[in-house]
């Protein structure tokens, strides 16, 4: 190793000084570079050969203190009387009492003068040989330097060694020290430098082995950068581990509490200078700004390159002034004092402000300080919070935003700030959010808001249905030429267009309403989410082209998630579900929702799983769509859901509804909703539900009421798009039911007038609908052709419908081969979807699914009590279930089914014929 090589260099120069050829060694080296061991090693040499130590190691607090140094030096020396008393000067000690004086003199007072010194040496070599250490000569007092400088002057053919450590780069003294040492031809300079990537090397070989070496040499060297300190500290840390040594090829390295203290004693074993070097370079991270280093060092080195290379020498930074390691500038900012970190990051931001710097470079030292209390401070924090979200740093835009809001006193941009906030707090907190935002519409009577402000309010009011609220804040946007707000405008405008037609109708159609054009240049960040919600127009509109909606599948396909993009996201989402792309999105809604579950987003996870609830109703998954909605209510609150929670509500009772769950359909019946819903797109879902339901469970009237309403709405917002809902064509299967095949028919013929092209899912139910109207020879191709182009789309509860007319077509027909084919898909599907509610499709052959009069012959074979029994077990009820809804035992209900079973010739409640659960005399 290169510290032997030394050690042997400094023994040679020992054993002449025996023989009279004396010998003085400057040790200089960084800090912790190993001068103490290398001079202590000597020094147990020379005890081996029986030679007089004496040694001294001078210390920063003792600078002052006149011969010091000198006075250990005379204490090591075995026989107190073979010397005489050092006068003490009064700098030596702040301490004034006698008994603390005496208790340091020996007990022959005298004087002793540097030649007296020298002289008491050179007798004592006369006897023995004499070693004389002195370390970290750079901080001692000017007396004790003077002294030892005569004493090397004039022992050069005597039997004494001298070493002197001393730290490089420790200043003009030092330099002025080491030099005056050096004019002396029996003096010789022994440089330590740091540790090899060879040497450290070594010393792993040898304290842990040659395979532990191998595999952690190199990180070893880079972390110690060749301090021996820091490197034994990274040893001990690796042996305290938990790790299995005799594993080395699952080590790791280890940097833990040993490196952390060895950083310490590098830094406070030093000049203060050094520390407060690091101490700068711990608050600013780096010497990126050598201007900025020098001016937080206040002249304690001539350049930051100077005090970098000190750092750098010893081991704890990088040439470029970066820690090698976190835990090393861990250490050292856990060591800097609260008012002294604060003071350096607030000078340190005002400098990079002056010098107009980035915003985010000064931001983090207002972070660090905790403060902000100037206008350009919170000017600052603004500016990198904005920077931030276009990195996809919503943390650190939170940070920024909230330490601008806590010291900022102006009120309207306090109410600024709490907008902002919430709006980037929304996808991690949206109830703190909701919290935020909906008291600031109130003071608003004190100070007006920008147009950004104003209309990111209106929103939250919006999403509350607080109608009017936002109503008010709309009404004092200000005229406005910039292209920000025409933006701004443009996509709130289709915002409303998209999700609250009403609303947006009436401010549309304003007298101060203001004007909202296309605009022509876009604002960094809004490209994505005007794409996408210019797409939901269209798709809601029946403008959107296949071409575009097929170039909307590939962007969404290349989305990188983020905060920023996962509104975009989730609007494409919607928009090309509506354009009945319901297996393409299916994919990239579970690929974004694994990124808002990874990411730790309950609000968009909330609205990406009411997304995913919906795509999995239309694929006829209901345990899914359960799932997948009370998933979405659940990561979301009600309040924070606000009006939006009409859609994950509509996914859970269509769901429950389909799959015969009657108590989770009657909770979500009971559950309150806001009125506010029923204006918006989210309430179009929600009165489909409702329609869904009623019409599953038999009570057609009122799904007519709830489907027929969907119509009017949807028309009048100018949405009727039958892949967004097919209310006409459910509408249609609720007449029939009733037996109004004329009134079914319009609406099916209306169906195919206003809407020329149509989607294989929607023209495969038109088809379905179409063939229960026809005549028995002719159901058989329409239904067909059905099933075909159902197949083909992915909606297996269509098909599954489709599948169990045509299981009745075949019968009526008298193919009973083709019959059993059909009932046994269907019946496949119905189990596969978990859809209970359809089981009531496959009839007995003979018996048509639309024929009200053969179905009230056999109704009439039943009491009014049965039948209300019957309706409901029909629809999918359990005995217990019934009983409870009909306020009788469980007794009686299995009493009634015993008869109703026999009088309607079946075996089982699945035998039970389609029509009683259209009986209108259930509940």
């Amino acid at each position: 190793m290169e510290r032997e090589l030394h050690l042997s260099s400094l023994k040679s120069m020992f054993v002449n000084s025996i023989g009279g050829d004396s010998g003085v060694a400057v040790l200089t080296g960084p800090v912790a570079s190993g001068k103490s061991s290398l001079a202590q090693a000597l020094v147990e040499h020379a005890h081996d050969l029986g030679a007089l130590v004496v040694q001294a190691r001078c210390s920063p607090s003792e600078e002052q203190l006149r011969l010091e140094t000198v006075r250990q030096l005379v204490d090591t020396v075995p026989e107190p009387n073979s010397v005489i008393e050092i006068p003490l000067g009064p700098s030596y000690s702040s301490r004034s009492s006698a008994q603390e004086k005496t208790q340091h003199r020996p007990s022959h007072p005298g004087q002793l003068t540097a030649r007296d010194f020298c002289g008491s040496l050179l007798k004592l070599s006369s006897e023995l040989p004499v070693l004389v250490v002195v370390d970290d000569f750079e901080y001692a007092d000017e007396a004790s330097a003077e002294y030892l400088s005569y004493l090397v002057r004039r022992i050069r053919n005597s039997r004494i060694m001298v070493v002197i450590g001393i730290g490089s780069g420790s200043g003009p003294d030092a330099m002025r020290r080491t030099a005056e040492l050096l004019r002396n031809p029996h003096c010789c300079l022994i440089r330590l430098r740091p540790l090899s990537r060879i040497a450290v090397r070594d010393l792993l070989v040898s304290r842990l082995g040659t395979g532990i070496a191998k595999l952690l040499a190199d990180e070893s060297y880079m972390t110690s950068g060749g301090n021996p300190l820091l490197l034994h500290a990274l040893i001990d840390d690796l042996i305290s581990s938990a790790q299995d040594l005799r594993r080395p090829e699952d080590l790791k390295l280890v940097v833990a509490e040993n490196y952390e203290q060895a950083v310490v004693t590098c830094l406070y074993g030093s000049a203060p200078g050094l520390t407060r070097a690091a101490t700068v370079l711990a608050v600013l991270g780096s010497a990126r700004f050598p201007e900025l280093v020098e001016h937080l060092l206040d002249h304690e080195f001539a350049s930051s390159e100077q005090a970098v290379q000190r750092l750098t020498a010893s081991g704890i930074t990088t040439p470029d002034g970066r820690f090698r390691h976190p835990v090393a500038r861990e250490a050292v900012l856990a060591g800097i004092d609260g008012a002294t970190r604060t003071e350096l990051n607030l000078r340190a931001a005002l400098w990079l402000h002056q010098k107009a710097e980035p915003a985010p470079e000064i931001a983090g030292h207002l972070l660090a300080a905790g403060r902000a209390t100037e206008r350009w401070q919170i000017t600052v924090l603004r500016e990198a919070a904005d920077e931030a979200l276009l990195r996809q740093d919503t943390k650190l835009a939170i940070s920024c935003l909230e330490l601008a809001h806590a010291a900022c006193t102006d009120e309207a941009v306090r109410t600024e700030l709490t907008i902002e906030l919430a709006e980037v707090a929304w996808p991690d907190s949206p109830s703190i959010a909701m919290r935020r935002m909906l008291p600031l519409q109130a003071q608003l009577r004190d100070h007006a808001l920008d147009n950004r402000h104003s209309l990111a309010l209106a929103r939250t009011l919006l999403r509350s249905g607080r109608f009017d609220a936002a109503e008010d804040v709309l009404a004092r946007l200000e005229p406005s030429r910039s292209a920000r707000t025409s933006t701004d405008l443009y996509i709130f405008d289709k915002w409303l267009e998209t999700s609250y037609p009403e609303f947006g109708q009436r401010f549309r159609n304003g007298p101060d309403a203001p004007s909202s054009r296309v605009p022509t240049t876009l604002p960094t960040g809004t490209e994505a989410y005007l794409h996408a919600i210019e797409m939901l127009s269209g798709v809601l509109r029946s403008d959107a082209q296949d071409e575009v909606i097929t170039v909307a599948e590939e962007t969404l396909r290349d989305y990188s998630v983020n905060d920023r993009t996962m509104e975009a996201a989730s609007t494409l989402i919607a928009a090309l579900f509506y354009a009945d792309r319901t297996d393409s999105v299916a994919v990239e809604c579970e690929r974004i929702l694994a990124e808002a579950t990874k990411r730790g987003a309950p609000a968009w996870e909330a609205v990406l799983c009411s997304l995913k609830a919906q795509i999995a109703f239309r694929q006829g998954d209901m345990p899914a769509t359960m799932e997948l909605a009370r998933r979405s209510l659940s990561a979301m609150s009600p309040q924070s859901w606000g009006v939006g929670i009409g859609v994950p509500l509509g996914s859970l009772l269509m769901g429950a509804a389909v799959a015969a769950d009657h108590a989770t359909a009657e909770e979500v019946l009971r559950h309150e909703v806001p009125e506010a819903v029923f204006e918006t797109r989210f309430g179009i879902h929600y009165r489909h539900a409702r329609g869904t339901y009623y019409l599953v469970t038999g009570r057609h009237q009122m799904a007519l009421r709830e489907l027929l309403t969907c119509g009017d709405l949807m028309t009048q917002w100018q949405m009727d798009v039958p892949s967004f809902v097919p209310w006409r064509l459910d509408a249609a299967q609720a007449y029939l039911h009733l037996g109004h095949h004329t009134e079914a028919a319009q609406l099916i013929n209306e169906q195919m007038r206003t809407h020329k092209s149509l989607s294989s899912r929607i023209t495969g139910m038109v088809l379905r609908l179409r063939a229960a109207m026809e005549p028995a020879e002719r159901r058989g191709i329409l239904l067909q052709d059905a099933v075909k182009l159902l197949a083909s789309t992915g909606d297996r509860l269509e098909l599954a419908r489709a599948l169990a007319d045509q299981t009745q077509a075949h019968a009526a027909a008298g193919d009973m081969v083709a019959a059993e084919e059909s009932e046994r898909r269907a019946l496949a599907l119905i189990e596969d979807c978990g859809a209970g509610a359809l089981r009531n499709l496959l009839q007995r052959p003979g018996t048509a699914e639309y024929g009200p009069a053969a179905n009230r012959r056999d109704s009439l074979l039943l009491s009014a009590a049965e039948r209300r029994v019957a309706a409901l077990v029909a629809r999918g009820y359990t005995n217990r279930q019934v009983a409870r809804h009909l306020y009788i035992t469980d007794s009686t209900v299995e009493q009634h089914m015993t008869r109703v079973y026999r009088k309607l010739n079946v075996a089982r409640r699945g035998d039970l014929p389609q029509w009683l659960a259209d009986l209108d005399d259930g509940p």
